[in-house]
């Protein structure tokens, strides 16, 4: 986890502590009166913070009170490190459980999908000739990963349906592709090199965290 994300994640829970426990309390004996449109749209202004900024927009469908698809499609990208050396995409679909009674928060299962390419230069070989090179190769490498999230909305102006999110969760996520290109034709990656690692990012346990600004409108619920 990078420190920007783990500073998202750590911000974000300490908004749910403060926010969502006494709303919780609140709440608990009273009817949901909250009032829900049909769509919404999200961006998380945080994202520009890591070391690969991810810039998109998300959108949602509220099925009724308590369910609720969303999907966020994001380019990645190194913003301030070596910009030309990297790009990428993420999609990020989920599927959303508004707790009863408790409209503000939610559970969700994700899946996500992020491609990937990554330049670099490393030591190749060549048998033939026992010929050394430093060169550049492409790294290309995809993503999927599922997860577990809870989340909580706290509104900023409700009359025009915007709100502040933030959520956290955790969950598994492998590589499913990795190809390496633009090594010359008889080179290949030295051993030492390979044993540094060919893996852009960690595969296992990831941990989602995320402060999003959601703007619902619509037909109302």
């Amino acid at each position: 986890m990078t420190p920007a994300r783990l500073t998202v994640y750590c911000l974000a829970l300490t908004a749910m502590l403060i926010f969502s426990l006494p709303s919780y309390a609140q709440r608990k004996r009273t009817v949901d009166t909250s009032v829900l449109s049909r769509w919404e749209l999200s961006f998380n202004p945080f994202g520009l913070l890591e070391p690969k900024a991810a810039v998109g927009v998300g959108v949602g469908f509220v099925l009724n009170r308590h369910w609720g698809l969303w999907s966020e499609t994001s380019r990645l990208q190194h913003l301030f490190i070596n910009p030309e050396s990297s790009s990428g995409i993420r999609q990020i679909l989920q599927l959303k459980y508004f707790v009863h009674g408790l409209p503000d928060i939610f559970f969700a299962a994700e899946v996500r999908y992020k491609g990937y390419q990554y330049t670099h230069t490393v030591d190749l070989h060549n048998a033939t000739t026992d010929e050394y090179q430093r060169h550049q190769l492409t790294e290309h490498q995809r993503f999927l990963g599922t997860a577990l999230q809870f989340g909580f909305r706290r509104s900023i102006k409700k009359s025009i349906g915007l709100y502040m999110e933030f959520v956290i969760g955790a969950g598994y996520r492998h590589i499913v592709y990795d190809h390496q290109t633009g090594a010359p034709q008889g080179f290949y990656r030295t051993a030492k090199d390979i044993d540094l690692g060919d893996v852009v990012e960690n595969t296992g346990i990831y941990y989602p965290g995320s402060i999003r600004l959601v703007w619902m409108f619509g037909k109302k619920l």
